[in-house]
């Protein structure tokens, strides 16, 4: 099983569910993780990487998620079938990362995205438009 994860500023990891990783990477560039701490305080968390909801999983995940109970929120958590996973491995991304969890954030990340997708009418529309604003 892999999860993406991606490294974040220290001082914002309390913001973020990280992964507690032990031992050098393997060959294949992934990270031995074992276990998931979610927005941990910045003095107690294990690493600075991100947990970002990407994953990669076997079917047995299922039957998993039906022994697990309700956690977080009485809510069923899929981190909490993940734990009991004997192999989880973490891989850290190429490319940028946005963090759509808050508004300037948001905002900063349809900005860019509208500006370097250059399909034609929305790259328009955004250049357009910042260019009215902020000229």
């Amino acid at each position: 099983m892999d999860v993406t994860k991606a490294r974040v500023p220290w001082e914002e990891v309390s913001s973020y569910g990280v992964a507690d990783v032990d031992g050098s990477p393997y060959s294949d560039g992934s990270f031995p993780v074992t276990d998931f701490v979610e927005k941990p305080a910045q003095e107690e968390a294990p690493s600075n990487l991100a947990i970002t909801g990407r994953y990669v999983l076997t079917p047995w995940i299922f039957e998993l998620l039906e022994e697990t109970g309700k956690g977080v929120g009485r809510e069923l958590q899929l981190t909490d079938a993940i734990r009991k996973l004997e192999d989880v491995h973490g891989v850290e991304p190429a490319g940028d990362r946005y963090d759509i969890g808050n508004i300037p954030s948001w905002l900063q990340a349809n900005i860019e995205m509208g500006i370097r997708h250059d399909d034609g009418e929305m790259n328009e529309a955004v250049e357009e438009l910042l260019q009215e604003r902020f000229a």
